[in-house]
């Protein structure tokens, strides 16, 4: 089968962000450009080493690639290149780290496969989504695909079953988040955590995103759709190719307002795509059927922009959103500043709203009034944009007004 279908010319693939849409910035700081360089499956030949000789602020290249969940990436980058530029403390900072999540990543697919053995026996199906699904089909290791949890989707009739389950195994209720009520309209129950103090956690869902999205698929298309997988001899389903990929983008640029796990989100895509799973043509009909063409077209704008992502130039045009090339220019860049967290960050939490919504062209996707902060985002970043928002009530309204007038300034230079 043929996964590239309408490209014709070189030229239809870009091979830079000015090729593909010629909006997002160039990413000045070495360190982000190496860390999203290294999201890539197969990054260009000596592109991360020629990036290493530049770096200089390397605390901030190992949280960086700590927040992003690289370390393993990174580590490997450096062990094949030019390790000896590193400085002693950083290299064994990162050797701890990146051995510490690999030791993680074992013991993750030790205990998914345990449970889905158990699911299986009770005859509960479960689809692993986003790192799970990866890591058991495209990746073909664990290692490859670091994660923080194990997400699984059931039947909603079957969730509180697979819950009292996996109670049975090891895994407890975590007493510092909220409980049933809290998760009542949340499309996971309450996380689990692993009794076995080995950091990990488990997410039962039932249902691929909060009650009340604004997307136009059903339960039922994913189910129907899914295929086959394995870890070890436990059974799971994961989803199409095409719907994941697309969920992989809602997932970031509606759920997280891409302002994290953008760096995962890069490297699943491209993993889809060096598989020859990802059928491009396919993925732009989906993510308009679904209403999901501006997630869609901004998560691969921060692929471009951050690490060269090649994505056929017909893709770009079915999804480009109705702005002026300087307004999708100043937005790229307010994104990228975002995820970099090097630039000027935006000063006010309304108008980070405020550019979101003039990026995803919620009235044109068929959103209605719908907004990721007034749905369901995760817990844990919710509050803390309440936090910012309490914060921003006791500023002056006129410094915020000034502060923000030189954001978009910037943003517009």
């Amino acid at each position: 089968m043929k996964h590239q279908a309408e490209i014709t010319s070189p030229t239809d693939v870009a091979t830079s962000p000015d090729v593909w849409m010629r909006v997002p910035p160039a990413v000045a700081d070495p360190e982000t450009r190496l860390v999203f360089s290294l999201a890539r499956v197969m990054p260009p030949r000596n592109a991360s080493n020629d990036v290493l000789r530049s770096i200089t602020n390397w605390p901030r290249l190992l949280q960086l690639a700590s927040d992003e969940n690289a370390v393993i990436a990174l580590r490997a980058a450096i062990k094949h290149g030019h390790g000896h530029v590193v400085p002693a403390y950083i290299d064994r900072q990162l050797a701890i780290l990146s051995l510490d999540r690999e030791f993680r990543m074992r013991q993750l697919q030790k205990r998914l496969e345990q449970l889905l053995i158990v699911l299986n026996r009770a005859r509960i199906e479960a689809l692993l989504l986003k790192g799970g699904a990866l890591a058991s089909t495209v990746y073909g290791s664990f290692i490859a695909r670091p994660m923080r949890d194990i997400d699984l989707l059931v039947k909603p009739d079957r969730a509180d079953e697979a819950r009292e389950l996996m109670l049975g195994l090891g895994w407890a209720a975590d007493p510092e988040l909220p409980g049933d009520r809290s998760y009542g309209t949340h499309h996971h129950l309450p996380p689990l955590r692993d009794a076995s103090a080995s950091g990990l956690r488990l997410e039962i869902h039932r249902s691929v995103l909060p009650a009340g999205h604004p997307f136009r698929f059903t339960e039922d298309e994913i189910w129907n759709a899914a295929r086959p997988a394995a870890v070890g001899t436990g059974r799971a389903l994961v989803m199409h190719p095409s719907h994941h990929a697309v969920h992989i983008a809602i997932h970031c640029a509606w759920s997280h307002m891409l302002k994290f796990g953008v760096w995962n989100a890069i490297r699943d895509l491209d993993a889809l795509a060096c598989a020859n799973l990802l059928d491009w043509n396919d993925f732009a009909a989906t993510a308009e059927r679904w209403g999901a063409s501006s997630c869609c077209y901004w998560t691969l704008t921060l692929g471009c922009a951050l690490s060269d992502f090649a994505v056929p130039n017909v893709v770009a045009r079915k999804l480009r959103p109705r702005l002026p090339e300087i307004a999708r220019r100043s937005l790229a860049r307010h994104f990228v500043n975002g995820v970099a967290r090097s630039g000027p960050g935006c000063p006010s939490a309304r108008l980070d709203r405020g550019l979101w919504s003039l990026a995803m062209q919620p009235s044109r996707e068929g959103h209605g009034d719908v907004r990721p902060w007034l749905v369901s985002l995760d817990l844990l970043f919710a509050f803390r944009e309440k936090a910012r928002e309490t914060e921003e009530a006791s500023e002056s309204s006129f410094l915020l007004m000034r502060r923000s007038s030189r954001y978009i300034s910037e943003l517009l230079a």
